[in-house]
């Protein structure tokens, strides 16, 4: 059983809401991408007290099955095609002693066979390379919706605590919020003055650079190994750090210097 005998009095009358966001891109087996987010209240004294934390479906972000295969495919095709022409091309220069004739013949066939293999090979390096694009992209988006969705309850909590404690209902002047992710493509996007090329992400992207510039929220990137929200979107993630962190009421805020 998980312990946390931290509470509020013993964090200090300034205190701060911790929030690490974490997704990983088709992990589910309907092609669905996983997202979470553990939110934690961090006192002046360093103690942590987790508040809530969340595992689920992203909305919007699916793996498209049939472009990953076809890419796959295409390269499976092209690389077989390759090794096809090449035994024929041998082949066909085994041939070229027979005859002059024969052999200039050959040696058009060869040449437009050996075009054939470099427009293949090129094709290959060309799907490859966009695959691997559309699926670093596919992540950014992930972890985009993901971070979307903790900051949505980090702010309902930062207004009900300003609702109880204030008496106001409004998220304005109330707990400073620290995002905390593991992706750099987001980081230097919420940060960047330029919008994103990916429209689905423009408005979420948007309104988290509003925030920041608001002050309402501040962003901070660390190492995936370090990002403790891993073992609600991963499987097979160690939940160790969580579970130290929960039992101990520590975290490790060097990102915060």
């Amino acid at each position: 059983m998980i312990q946390c005998p931290f509470i509020s009095n013993e964090l200090g009358e300034y205190v701060e809401l911790l929030l690490y966001t974490d997704a990983s891109f088709g992990n589910l087996p309907d092609g669905g991408s996983q997202g979470g987010f553990v939110i934690m209240v961090l006192g002046e004294n360093g103690k942590i007290n987790p508040v809530t934390w969340q595992s689920k479906k992203i909305r919007r972000v699916q793996k498209t099955q049939t472009k990953t295969s076809f890419s796959r495919d295409g390269i499976d095709c092209a690389t077989s095609l390759a090794r096809e022409t090449q035994a024929k091309t041998l082949a066909l220069a085994d041939g070229i002693d027979c005859a002059t004739s024969l052999a200039r013949e050959t040696q058009a066939k060869t040449l437009a066979l050996a075009d054939g293999i470099d427009c293949a090979t090129s094709l290959a390096r060309e799907t490859q390379a966009k695959t691997l694009a559309l699926a670093d992209a596919s992540e950014t988006q992930a972890k985009t919706l993901a971070l979307a969705d903790g900051i949505d309850c980090a702010t309902s909590l930062d207004t009900l605590y300003n609702e109880l404690i204030f008496n106001k209902c409004t998220s304005e002047g109330g707990i400073p919020v620290r995002c905390v992710i593991d992706n750099k493509d987001l980081f230097e996007a919420v940060h960047s003055k330029k919008n994103v090329s990916e429209k689905r992400l423009r408005l979420e992207i948007s309104c988290i650079k509003e925030m920041i510039q608001k002050g309402e929220l501040t962003a901070h990137w660390i190492e995936t190994n370090e990002q403790i929200a891993n073992v609600l979107t991963k499987h097979g993630a160690s939940a160790q750090n969580l579970l130290h962190c929960f039992e101990t009421g520590l975290v490790d805020t060097v990102f915060m210097k």
